[in-house]
């Protein structure tokens, strides 16, 4: 059965994001690489993966295709603020600026940026968000998947729904 998982904000080509967001990198290309064998260990060719937005600094159409061509999955973007025109004319399954899904008898609202409210925020629904690079003053149900809070991986949607039915939070590592 196809598996849907959840990440956001790789940067993929942007040497500045190590230092900015603290990653355990030293390289871009290392980052690149790791991302990449990350995302190819969890997602299965026919599995789905929402992503929260920020996806890639190269300005070179050809490197984008490289990357994006090397993941697995059926890719959804959900834009974030630099997801600028040569991101967006890779082969996405979708794109659009906010999803909303029922998965597993639960509402998802994935979002780039942190909502103080969503639809169905009081009737139990999950809101993922991008963008901080870690997460900021959690509230019942909402929870940062950049990929500094997920392991630098994807993160499997149905295990998450399950976690937070439990209150743990997408990071415990």
């Amino acid at each position: 059965m196809n598996k849907t998982f959840v990440i956001s904000d790789t940067h993929f080509g942007h040497q500045n994001i190590i230092k900015l967001a603290n990653r355990p990198f030293q390289l871009v290309q290392e980052m690149d690489k790791t991302l990449i064998d990350n995302w190819n260990l969890v997602v299965g060719d026919n599995d789905n993966v929402m992503f929260g937005g920020d996806f890639a600094f190269y300005k070179n159409e050809d490197k984008l295709r490289e990357i994006f061509n090397q993941l697995k999955g059926f890719k959804f973007l959900i834009k974030g603020n630099h997801d600028k025109d040569a991101v967006t004319k890779l082969p996405w399954a979708r794109i659009r600026d906010r999803v909303e899904f029922s998965h597993k008898d639960r509402m998802v609202v994935i979002d780039h940026y942190p909502l103080e409210d969503w639809s169905g925020r009081f009737r139990g629904a999950i809101h993922l968000y991008g963008h901080t690079h870690k997460a900021i003053r959690e509230m019942t149900n909402r929870y940062c998947m950049c990929v500094e809070e997920t392991l630098y991986m994807p993160v499997d949607l149905s295990d998450f729904v399950n976690r937070t039915k439990q209150g743990e939070k997408i990071n415990e590592k």
